[in-house]
């Protein structure tokens, strides 16, 4: 016999009240203590939202227990996911999305990229970047670092993991930025208007995996 529990009276967490980004650790510290499994609220969530686990004991478990999945591919929103365009699949279908043993094998894959002494061979490379952009700074104005330090500095060094030339560095530095920023809206009408850029993008990524398997390297 199958019976739901009744979540009305949970505690309920909206993530994008004030406090979540100011100062969350009191919001975390009372659900442990009260309600350590509560109802969360985000634009991020489809339908209803969805449950927020505080305790670490209840997280461990919850990432260890087969019969909780990653894979929203094979759910019953399934049908939602095969309509979507093709760059949005495929990132639905990433490691980040898999349950073991797919998981497992593209996470070994991925720890290829990130040893030790390739983190470390990059070291250089990024304090060259971070020079570059604090050059590129005025100090007669005001510096926003999330615009002008925290973002560009991944996407520089992700651009030159994936061989991203210099002739290609500023569109697809623009089309990820306009990507991102749509998909986390949590707003349908931004989510539509980032399939084009979804669409640019993974043609960018496309015509450049045909030039390196053409020419291929060693970096």
């Amino acid at each position: 016999m199958t019976t739901t529990a009744d979540t009305s009276a949970m505690a309920t967490t909206n993530l994008a009240d004030a406090v979540m980004f100011n100062d969350p650790f009191p919001r975390y510290a009372q659900l442990r203590q009260t309600a350590p499994v509560s109802r969360v609220q985000s634009k991020q969530l489809v339908g209803s939202g969805g449950y927020l686990l505080t305790r670490y004991d209840d997280v461990l478990t919850l990432l260890s227990d087969t019969r909780f999945s990653s894979d929203s591919m094979s759910q019953g929103d399934s049908w939602i996911m095969n309509h979507l365009p093709r760059m949005l699949r495929l990132l639905a279908d990433s490691m980040v999305y898999k349950d073991d043993p797919d998981h497992a094998r593209l996470r070994r894959l991925v720890n290829k990229a990130f040893t030790p002494r390739m983190v470390q061979s990059m070291a250089d490379d990024m304090h060259h970047i971070v020079d570059d952009l604090i050059d590129r700074l005025d100090p007669n104005e005001v510096v926003d670092l999330v615009s002008q330090i925290a973002v560009p500095l991944p996407l520089t060094v992700i651009s030159n993991m994936l061989g991203v030339g210099e002739s290609d560095r500023d569109q697809f530095h623009h089309l990820m930025t306009r990507f991102v920023a749509s998909v986390g809206s949590g707003s349908l009408p931004a989510f539509v208007r980032a399939i084009p850029s979804a669409r640019k993008l993974l043609a960018m990524i496309e015509r450049m995996a045909d030039e390196r398997r053409a020419a291929p390297t060693t970096g």
